[in-house]
């Protein structure tokens, strides 16, 4: 799942003039999740690891930055099998929704 393109698609994160704080918060909401590793967090870069334990076999994640428009782009990628039963998409529009909690916004954008 890619929100730069591809075919399973997903919507970048928009977060507006915030997107540093959002950031920080992206980096807090993995950090705190006891099923996520944080492999690398840069400026403008972040990798993770996150295990369901319903499928023990990693997510990889990745974040990218952009400030001049305003969103965060993602990507999630399972390491084996091709039968995710929506998992990524479970994860990622988990983490959406808490991250639009954090800032206050009822719609993530």
């Amino acid at each position: 799942m890619n929100s730069q393109l591809g075919e399973q698609r997903i919507a970048p994160l928009y977060v507006g003039e915030e997107v540093g704080r959002a950031w920080l918060e992206l980096v807090s909401l993995l950090e705190g999740n006891s099923s996520v590793t944080v492999t690398a967090v840069e400026s403008h870069y972040l990798r993770a690891e996150w295990v369901q334990s319903i499928f023990p076999f990693p997510n990889d994640i990745e974040f990218l930055r952009f400030d001049s428009g305003g969103m965060i782009h993602v990507r999630s990628e399972g390491r084996i099998g091709f039968m995710t039963f929506g998992s990524h998409r479970s994860q990622i529009d988990g983490l959406v929704r808490s991250l639009a909690e954090a800032l206050g916004s009822a719609d993530g954008s």
